[in-house]
């Protein structure tokens, strides 16, 4: 019957929502973790590079290395190839174009312009490299590539070829060693994925390129990717303490009516309001970046990211400062 649709649209939106607050609530943290030092940039570099170590020695003793290319130039992919026709050791290479399971190490070129070791920049914040990142996977500037074939032996990458920090883009932040922090924190296992007790809710069009990789980097970072407009107010409206995050596209007042807004304006505090930079700078930072700094196009969507934003610290602490250190 035709009433009946509505009502289990209904339902189904209000157990989705429910689902989400479960499976988001803040695990007790250890003892363990309650005393974790503050690291300094030493110490994440150190902490990640014994990740590193083991992970190339587990490629190694497969006798598998499956090398995640990004970023690589023509003539880059070419000396990728060289390496694999030169080495007659028991260890084979594959050069993979997608993330998986399988992967062991993300080959990028550095940064021309950046400073080099302690802190080597890559040459692009690509969605691959952010992916990487999450995940722990080494990701090592192209000098090793070149230190491989100098001396025709497949050899563990040195510290100094390790990839520290994502550049941020024009305009936006990121905070130096993010790529150390995160696989520092995966080394020592004190933190959960990044965005693990946020749901994100898309305002507006976007490209469809943008919109996968908004998509799949919250995936990624543990968020929950909220598809209707009704789950995302009745979450807005729910007062728990759970973060919803709206990133806007330049279009994104359509995405706003009464009750959405009404909801947001009751409990502003358990909302963010941003722009897809946000996302992507918070990722490559390991750091809750500051809403202040994304500020919405739009009318409506400024006056509620407005809102949002009122208290000084807002923006400054969160999902990332709960765990990272």
């Amino acid at each position: 019957k035709p009433t009946k649709k509505p009502r289990r649209l209904k339902a189904a939106i209000s157990a989705g929502v429910k689902r989400v607050l479960s499976r988001n609530k803040k695990r007790p943290r250890s003892e363990d973790e309650k005393g974790t030092p503050e690291l300094g940039d030493q110490t994440k570099c150190q902490h990640a590079d014994e990740l590193y170590k083991s992970k190339f020695q587990s490629a190694v003793k497969k006798g598998v290395l499956n090398i995640l290319g990004s970023g690589l130039s023509t003539e880059e992919l070419d000396r990728v190839g060289l390496l694999r026709k030169k080495l007659k050791g028991p260890v084979k290479i594959k050069l993979c174009d997608s993330l998986s399971k399988k992967i062991n190490l993300c080959l990028i070129p550095p940064h021309a312009k950046q400073p080099g070791p302690p802190n080597l920049v890559a040459s692009s914040r690509t969605l691959k490299a952010m992916r990487a990142m999450l995940a722990g996977i080494p990701i090592v500037s192209t000098k090793w590539l070149e230190s491989c074939l100098h001396t025709n032996n497949l050899l563990p990458p040195d510290p100094s070829m390790y990839i520290r920090t994502l550049p941020a883009k024009v305009g936006s932040n990121v905070t130096d060693f993010g790529v150390a922090l995160q696989s520092a924190l995966i080394q020592l296992g004190s933190i959960p994925k990044p965005l693990e007790s946020c749901s994100v809710y898309l305002c507006g069009n976007f490209p469809r390129k943008v919109e996968g990789d908004i998509i799949t980097l919250s995936k990624d970072s543990g968020a929950t990717i909220l598809k209707q407009r009704k789950a995302a107010i009745t979450l807005a409206g729910s007062g728990q303490n759970h973060t919803l995050v709206l990133i806007c596209s330049t279009d994104s007042d359509g995405s706003f009516n009464q009750s959405f807004e009404k909801a947001i304006k009751e409990n502003p505090n358990n909302v963010v309001v941003v722009t897809p930079q946000w996302l992507f700078d918070s990722v490559s930072s390991v750091e809750f970046q500051d809403a202040r700094s994304y500020p919405p196009d739009g009318v409506s969507s400024q006056g509620l990211w407005k809102l949002t934003t009122q208290d000084a610290n807002r923006g400054t602490d969160g999902f990332f400062g709960s765990t990272s250190l």
